[in-house]
């Protein structure tokens, strides 16, 4: 499953590191030479990302000419985290009003969102594989010069629900607020897309 998902999306090779911690983190008390044996088969994870790269080669000559996609229709490359977040902020200064929420203001607030899940993840000692997971999930998607679709690699962080699943059996009021909130953007954007907006 892990193949296939770094088949799919880079962000599945982020599988590898946060698997091998929890496997190391799980079976201390075993010889070190059986866990090193356990994730090397983990790293097989890989194979999948590495098929892609054929697949590339043989279609247009080029392992990586994915990236010359994205750079040329996209305007995508890799940055560090803050260039792609200037980028959200200068897009919501020239873009037209629905474009400024959609394309610059959704990026920002996600993007955004997503760190501090991190954040707080890490300061409340969070189940230490699923940090590891978000934040090189974050870092992978961020690190580009030219944020897009933050939301919905922000949605494909998936221990941001069991972290806010947490928060709000915590803090009723806080479970309604969120819940309203995230019921309100469902809305939004699925009006959005009935009027043949671009949405998340």
């Amino acid at each position: 499953m892990g193949m296939f998902a770094s088949a799919t999306r880079i962000t599945g090779l982020v599988l590898i590191p946060a698997l091998i911690y929890e496997l190391f983190s799980q079976k201390l008390n075993r010889e070190l030479s059986k866990n090193v044996k356990e994730a090397l088969f983990l790293c097989m994870i890989g194979f999948g990302f590495i098929s892609y790269l054929i697949l590339n080669y043989a279609v247009f000559g080029d392992a990586f000419a994915f990236l010359d996609v994205q750079r040329e229709h996209w305007f995508k490359h890799l940055a560090p985290p803050w260039e792609g977040l200037l980028g959200a902020l200068w897009s919501i200064s020239w873009r037209a009003p629905a474009g400024k929420v959609l394309v610059g203001g959704a990026e920002l607030v996600f993007g955004l969102f997503g760190l501090v899940c991190i954040i707080y993840a890490y300061t409340t000692k969070f189940h230490p594989s699923y940090t590891i997971y978000m934040l090189l999930t974050w870092l992978v998607v961020a690190s580009t010069g030219y944020w897009l679709s933050m939301p919905r690699y922000t949605l494909s962080m998936f221990p941001i629900f069991i972290l806010l699943g947490i928060i709000g059996d915590k803090r009723e009021g806080l479970h309604y607020v969120m819940t309203i909130a995230f019921l309100f953007f469902y809305s939004f954007f699925l009006i959005l897309f009935t009027q043949g907006y671009w949405a998340f």
